[in-house]
């Protein structure tokens, strides 16, 4: 199983979160359509603007509002109509 990906910042701290899609995840000339971005718990941390998709990367930027352990939850779309729901963890230090 593999691990969750995850940063540490500090309170305060804007940090842009994202993730790399590749082969076996996007076939040949498969493009990335959507992303949404969800965050849990859903206070204390900040998603701040839209979501961005460039070439085969997705990201978010973060405000880190209160101390705690956040998972943002990207949930990508492909041209193929797959759809991958990857979870990214935010520690927030004060």
């Amino acid at each position: 199983m593999p691990k969750t990906p995850f940063i540490s910042i500090r309170v305060g701290e804007k940090m842009p979160i994202g993730l790399r899609y590749s082969s076996p995840d996007l076939s040949s000339g498969e493009t990335i359509s959507t992303v949404e971005c969800s965050v849990d718990p859903d206070t204390g941390l900040t998603l701040s603007g839209d979501e961005a998709i460039d070439g085969d990367e997705v990201s978010q930027l973060v405000i880190a509002v209160s101390a705690e352990t956040y998972i943002i939850t990207f949930t990508t779309t492909t041209s193929a109509g797959y759809i991958f729901k990857d979870d990214y963890k935010v520690v927030v230090r004060s």
